[in-house]
């Protein structure tokens, strides 16, 4: 812990290495939340599209990595059918048939952790959290989810899609 004058602390450098630049930072985690249909799933399948590829993603440059995508708000053949029209050449790698409510039960967990070790995938989105979770979403009970899921991507970046 340190404490700095701003004017100080906003002359040095920023180190922050981007995904995709300026947008999605490679550490950490990102939120996408919003209404149903609107999208989210379609466009965090986009973005991982394009970092898959390692080609630019709405005119910013991206840093190509090995994706996973957890679809756990998706029948199967509608996730299929998704793919086809949004990535039908992607080598990244999909979830699918995930168990509703699967973070609350530790062997869904773990073979979790263990597939993201064994794949070892650059960038993972959890979708949703709505269907992940067996914990009430609005309290801060909510904690529990994302922690696992933190602890599941370990220092991987990693993109949660939530709805209300």
């Amino acid at each position: 812990m340190r404490v700095i004058r701003i004017n100080k602390f906003l002359e040095e450098a920023d180190k922050v290495t981007w995904l995709i630049d300026g947008l999605l930072h490679d550490v950490g985690w990102t939120l996408f939340y919003g209404l149903r249909g609107i999208g989210k799933t379609t466009f965090a399948m986009q973005l991982c599209s394009a970092l898959q590829q390692g080609v630019d993603f709405m005119g910013r440059s991206t840093q190509q990595r090995d994706i996973l995508y957890v679809q756990a708000d998706s029948l199967t053949a509608e996730w299929r059918e998704m793919l086809k029209r949004i990535c039908p050449h992607s080598r990244g790698w999909t979830m699918v048939d995930v168990p509703s409510k699967c973070l609350g039960n530790p062997v869904y967990v773990e073979q979790l952790q263990e597939l993201s070790a064994k794949i070892k995938p650059g960038y993972i989105v959890f979708d949703s959290l709505y269907n992940l979770t067996a914990w009430p979403i609005n309290t801060e009970s909510v904690l529990l989810p994302i922690n696992i899921m933190k602890a599941i991507a370990c220092n991987i970046p990693w993109l949660l899609i939530h709805h209300p």
